[in-house]
């Protein structure tokens, strides 16, 4: 039983290690470049067209695109990262929430009938 509890917390660990390694990555990218243009602002690494659908990846990543309907990946990975420990959080919770929530409401009703 602990092997597969392990397994899960292994399995989770390496989706978190992988999107870890690619922010890292992105940000030296953008440290790089702005060294780069720091130096010479005339510098373009990328055609208009590159740099314009980089830039509607950018605004998608951090929240700035028009289409408001969809999540942000930021977002869409914090709901991912989420979504388990809500579960496990509600499974954990819920029933007894719910429980003592039916007890106080009878118990209430049980003394309403008994006053009239």
């Amino acid at each position: 039983m602990s092997n597969e509890m392990s397994d899960t917390k292994n399995n989770r660990q390496a989706p978190q290690d992988e999107q870890d390694e690619i922010i890292h990555a992105i940000r030296r990218i953008m440290k790089a470049e702005e060294a780069i243009l720091e130096d010479d602002p005339d510098v373009h690494f990328a055609s208009q067209e590159a740099q314009q659908r980089i830039q509607a990846a950018l605004d998608r990543l951090t929240g700035n695109s028009t289409d408001e309907q969809q999540p942000t990946v930021l977002e869409a990975l914090v709901f991912e990262r989420l979504d388990p420990l809500l579960r496990d959080w509600i499974d954990q919770n819920l029933p007894p929430l719910v429980e003592r929530l039916v007890r106080e409401q009878i118990s209430r009703r049980m003394q309403q009938d008994g006053d009239t």
